[in-house]
């Protein structure tokens, strides 16, 4: 009798683990905003003679900390325009609408990388209609968004980065809770958009790091 149960229990463990992903493992298939502290859903784009500029719009923390632990999120719409000709010291005007919205300020200019940017803090689906004016260059331009052509999706990306690092992510996964937070961003080779990917990066609590690149199209993992 006792055999019988022993075997029973063996059967029960057998069956119910696969469906907690590993025993320890952490479906961030089914739970990735429960770990996501940034992910940036679409990208739109526009382009002249002179400039170039991207929107980009998704969730990311209140508190931007690479502490691993999450805090809570807000929407974000990044505007970006770059550049090709020195503009000195001018902060150009704008205005952004989004279908019948409309958004206006002054860019501020980003001392990393001399581009210029704002955050209208409000996410945008990949279907709507944008334009970009800039009143000091007389310039009107609609954005399109060139991510609603690609063949995978920032949850995608997480799964794949998932699959990638299972015995990593296990390892910092304790009583079914991960001890981390994962940042997704859409990132390129330079200005002009070339080779673009997605980024996933985990910052865990004990200070370890894993990241990689994945083709938004092939969903091929690029780079560790």
């Amino acid at each position: 009798m006792k055999k019988h149960f022993f075997i029973f229990i063996i059967l029960i463990f057998l069956f119910v683990c696969p469906t907690l992903i590993g025993c320890g493992q952490v479906d961030f298939k089914t739970h990735a905003h429960t770990y996501i502290s940034e992910y940036r859903k679409n990208l739109f784009v526009a382009k002249t003679g002179n400039m170039f500029i991207t929107f980009t719009s998704g969730e990311r923390e209140s508190d931007y900390d690479l502490t691993g632990y999450k805090t809570p999120l807000v929407d974000f719409g990044v505007l970006t325009v770059v550049f090709d000709v020195d503009i000195k010291d001018l902060l150009p005007s704008f205005q952004l609408r989004v279908n019948d919205k409309n958004y206006s300020g002054k860019l501020e200019k980003n001392p990393f990388d001399n581009s210029y940017v704002y955050d209208i803090e409000t996410q945008v689906n990949d279907n709507d209609d944008i334009t970009l004016t800039l009143d000091d260059f007389e310039q009107s331009l609609k954005l399109v968004c060139i991510s609603s052509e690609w063949k995978s999706t920032w949850e995608d990306a997480v799964e794949i980065f998932n699959q990638k690092y299972l015995k990593e992510v296990a390892s910092h996964t304790k009583q079914g809770e991960f001890l981390g937070e994962i940042y997704v961003k859409i990132v390129a080779e330079n200005k002009n958009l070339e080779s673009v990917s997605w980024y996933v990066l985990c910052v865990c609590q004990d200070g370890s790091i894993y990241a990689c690149l994945i083709n938004p199209n092939t969903k091929e993992v690029l780079q560790n």
